[in-house]
C-alpha cells in the first residue's frame, strides 16, 4: 500500500498549488465557463501528475542507487529464528485511518442524498408557466435543484417565485449537478485533503456567478435581482448534494455581475497557470519509491536466513569457538540497517539463489578470501583456487554468463585438500549452473 500512500501525498502537493493559482488569479476573472472547466483539468493534472516521470528531470535528483538484492545463508538443521525489532507499522495505521475517513465521509454525503430524497416526497409538484416541474415544500430551506427538479419553499414562490425559479432553470441549463456529482467523488477520494474541499467551494461560487450571468443576459432587472438576495440572505438550510441558490459572500456576487471582462488581462491570468503546473512536474518527478521484487524460489527455506534490504555490503563475522555467527547488512552512509544473528553456519558456503546487481560492489568476506559480485555482474576473487563448474575444473570463470550460475560453494583448507589434494590449497569454487529449460 505503500505506493498508494506515496500518491495521495503527491496529489495533496498538486492540489496545494493548484489552489493557490485559482485562489490567487483564476477567481477574479469573470470567465465562470472556463474556469469550470479549469477547476476540474486542475483536478485531474492532481491525479495524472503524480504518476509523471520525466528522464529530462532525473538530474535534479541524483544521487547513489543503491539495488535490492536477495541473499540467503544456509545453514545446518532446522534455522532458529532470529531476534526481529518489529516497528511500528505506520504505513498499515494510515491505510486504516484512510479508509475510515473514506466511509464516514461517504456516509455524510448518503445523509445529504437521503434528506434531499425525503423533500421531493414531502413536496407538492406543481406545474410552472414553462410547463417545468417545481417541487414545493412546507419547510422553510433554501431553493435548490438536483438534475431536472426544482425545489423552494412555499414562502419563496409567492415572494419572488419568478426570479428564483429562473435562477434554478439556468442551474439545469448549465449542468451544475453534474459538477457536483463529479467533484463529489473527487472530495470522497481526497476526503483528507483541505485544499479539495476549497476547490468544492469555489466550484460552487462559480455556478452561482455562472447562473447569475445567465440571468442577466437574459434580460432580468438587476436591480431588483439583487435586491432578492438581499433580503434572503440569512436563515437558510443547504444540501451537499444540491444546488443551492447560495446568498453567501453576497458583495462578491453583486460584483461579478457588474464586472467587464478584459480578455488582455485574462489571457495574462491562465497563462499563469503553466509554470505552476511546470513546478508541479518538477516537485514529482523525483524517483518514484516502488515496491521491490522478490525472487521466487521453488527450494525451501527451512533451514535459511533470508535478508532483504537496501545494500552496500554484506559482512559475515565468523567467531571462532562459538556457535553463533553474526550478519552485518551495513546501508545508506555506513550505518547498520539490520542484524541478523542464526546458529551453526555451515563453513563458509554462500548461496547466491538472485541476481546481485548494483552500481557499487558487494563483498562478502571470509577469514583468508573474498568473493566479489561486480557492477556488471562479473565474479572476481582475491586468490587463484581451483574452479569446478558443474563437476568439471576449468581454469577461469571469465567467460561464465553470472546469470546462468544456480549456486557457489566455497571450500577451503582440509575440507578443500581432502576432496582435490594439492589443487584445493588455494580453495576450491564449486559452481553450479543453471540447468536449460527443455
Amino acid at each position: 500500500m505503500e505506493p498508494f500512500l506515496y500518491f495521495l501525498l503527491k496529489n495533496s502537493i498538486c492540489l496545494l498549488l493548484f489552489y493557490g493559482f485559482f485562489y490567487l488569479s483564476v477567481k477574479q476573472s469573470v470567465f465562470h465557463r472556463l474556469n469550470r472547466y479549469l477547476l476540474f483539468i486542475l483536478f485531474a493534472l492532481s491525479i495524472g501528475l503524480p504518476f509523471f516521470q520525466a528522464d529530462g528531470l532525473s538530474h535534479l535528483y541524483d544521487r547513489e542507487k543503491i539495488v535490492v538484492n536477495t541473499l540467503i545463508l544456509s545453514g545446518k538443521g532446522a534455522a532458529i529464528p532470529a531476534a526481529v525489532h518489529t516497528a511500528f507499522p505506520w504505513m498499515e495505521v494510515l491505510v486504516y485511518l484512510y479508509f475510515a475517513g473514506l466511509l464516514l465521509v461517504a456516509a455524510y454525503f448518503a445523509r445529504a442524498c437521503v434528506q434531499v430524497g425525503k423533500i421531493l416526497r414531502g413536496s407538492n409538484v406543481r406545474l410552472w408557466k414553462d410547463g417545468t416541474k417545481i417541487y414545493v415544500t412546507e419547510q422553510d430551506v433554501t431553493p435548490f435543484t438536483w438534475m431536472n427538479k426544482i425545489v423552494i419553499s412555499n414562502t419563496d414562490l409567492e415572494r419572488n417565485g419568478d426570479l428564483i425559479i429562473d435562477h434554478e432553470q439556468a442551474h439545469i441549463r448549465l449542468r451544475h449537478s453534474i459538477d457536483i456529482i463529479i467533484i463529489t467523488l473527487l472530495n470522497l477520494l481526497f476526503w483528507f485533503n483541505p485544499f479539495g474541499w476549497l476547490l468544492r467551494r469555489l466550484l460552487l461560487q462559480i455556478h452561482e456567478f455562472e447562473a447569475d450571468r445567465r440571468l442577466l443576459s437574459d434580460g432580468i432587472d438587476a436591480t431588483q435581482y439583487k435586491l432578492v438576495l438581499i433580503r434572503r440572505s440569512a436563515g437558510e438550510q443547504t444540501f451537499a448534494m444540491a444546488s443551492n441558490l447560495s446568498y453567501r459572500s453576497l458583495q462578491k456576487r453583486i460584483e461579478m455581475m457588474t464586472k467587464k471582462n478584459s480578455s488582455s488581462a485574462s489571457r495574462l491570468i491562465y497563462c499563469s497557470g503553466i509554470p505552476v503546473v511546470l513546478l508541479a512536474a518538477v516537485l514529482l518527478a523525483a524517483p518514484a519509491v516502488n515496491a521491490q521484487k522478490r525472487a521466487k524460489s521453488d527450494r525451501p527455506v527451512s533451514d535459511s536466513t533470508k535478508v532483504v534490504m537496501n545494500v552496500q555490503m554484506v559482512h559475515l563475522d565468523n567467531k571462532p569457538g562459538s556457535k553463533e555467527n553474526v550478519l552485518v547488512v551495513t546501508g545508506v552512509k555506513g550505518q547498520p540497517t539490520k542484524q541478523v544473528t542464526k546458529t551453526e553456519v555451515r563453513d563458509n558456503q554462500i548461496e547466491v539463489t538472485a541476481d546481485i546487481r548494483t552500481p557499487t560492489s558487494i563483498v562478502i568476506r571470509m577469514d583468508t578470501s573474498s568473493l566479489e559480485t561486480q557492477a556488471d555482474g562479473s565474479l572476481t576473487l582475491k586468490a587463484t583456487p581451483l574452479f569446478i563448474v558443474d563437476g568439471l575444473p576449468v581454469s577461469s570463470i571469465d567467460a561464465i554468463n553470472p546469470d546462468d550460475i544456480e549456486s557457489v560453494n566455497v571450500l577451503k583448507g582440509e575440507s578443500a585438500t581432502a576432496i582435490y589434494g594439492k589443487r584445493g590449497e588455494n580453495g576450491v569454487i564449486l559452481i553450479t549452473m543453471k540447468k536449460a529449460k527443455e
